[in-house]
């Protein structure tokens, strides 16, 4: 009777343990499956390099900045981009014909009142009230009135010549300004080894001469610097007016023009010879009593000759 109870107490012992077995083993897995949680970044532990403010090391042993994604590549740190102003040189040379060159130069003034920044560095008017006048300006225009500046003058007249050429002068600029700077930290140096030298006045005299030469080479550097920085800020405008009165801007040549040219052309060639050829009888003039002194003995002698021969024949 005892044989018969036991088997049934082992059967449901080992079933309990199968399944506790197999229990544990399913939580086993689960904890070797499941993420272990991350630690959360603390953005006082970040101020110094990679550990807290004490360069103390994050939170279970980590670094105090936040796991990277490696899915996600760091962006490079962006770093400050100098932009250099350009310098450029601008120069016009304009020339318009105009029928009334003192309205002409009246509405001219007024454009240079209307532009304050503007100035006339040089101006030269040729003729006398009652006859043709023209006149020459050299105007100074700020690079950003430059392109306006220029249609306006346009409008005083017919156009005649409009050209405008421009230089980079960039480059010369800043390494220019480099050399100065190179220049200035030479000169501290000979200053102050001229003032902790204890040497001979030989070597004293050789040291300043030096500082002299380096402060001249400066000054001609920075007069250059400033010649290119005015030239790039101000523009230059050569300016012509020329008077012409009743002037009719010439038109597209149609056949009949052609025509009236060609015949005016012809005519004009046929006076020139007729003038030229009236030129010369009268420049001929002085020299006919010479050239009868001349001529009419010899062809007499040479005629006398070539009779000879026949009447001795």
């Amino acid at each position: 009777m005892k044989k018969i109870l036991i088997v049934p107490w082992l059967a449901l012992t080992l079933c309990g343990c199968s399944a506790e077995k197999s229990d544990s083993e399913s939580m086993l897995a689960k904890a070797a499956t499941k993420p272990e949680p991350q630690a959360e970044w603390d953005p006082d532990r970040a101020l110094v390099g990679l550990g807290g403010i004490n360069n103390e090391p994050g939170a279970g042993g980590g670094p105090a900045f936040p796991p990277a994604n490696p899915a996600q590549p760091l962006a490079p740190a962006a770093g400050p981009v100098m932009s250099l102003s350009r310098k450029i040189v601008r120069n016009a040379n304009i020339k318009v014909i105009v029928t009334d060159f003192a309205q002409t130069e009246r509405e001219l003034k007024n454009l240079f009142g209307a532009h304050k920044d503007a100035y006339v560095a040089k101006a030269e008017i040729s003729g006398s009230p009652g006859a043709p006048r023209s006149g020459l300006w050299t105007v100074r225009v700020p690079i950003a009135a430059f392109d306006s500046f220029i249609e306006e003058l346009l409008k005083l007249g017919v156009p005649q010549k409009n050209s405008i050429d421009s230089r980079d002068v960039t480059e010369e600029y800043y390494d220019v300004q480099a050399r100065i700077k190179n220049k200035k930290v030479e000169e501290e140096r000979l200053i102050k080894h001229l003032e902790k030298s204890t040497g001979k006045l030989e070597e004293i005299l050789k040291v300043e001469a030096e500082m002299s030469r380096v402060r001249s080479e400066i000054e001609q550097m920075e007069g250059r610097l400033r010649l290119l920085a005015n030239l790039s800020e101000l523009t230059t405008i050569n300016l012509q007016i020329q008077e012409i009165k009743d002037y009719v801007p010439p038109q597209a040549p149609t056949f009949s023009s052609n025509i009236a040219s060609t015949f005016l052309n012809s005519y004009e060639l046929l006076l020139g010879f007729g003038k030229n050829l009236i030129l010369l009888v009268v420049a001929l003039i002085p020299w006919l009593p010479l050239i009868a002194f001349v001529v009419i003995p010899s062809w007499y002698l040479i005629r006398k000759q070539t009779r000879a021969p026949q009447g001795h024949a």
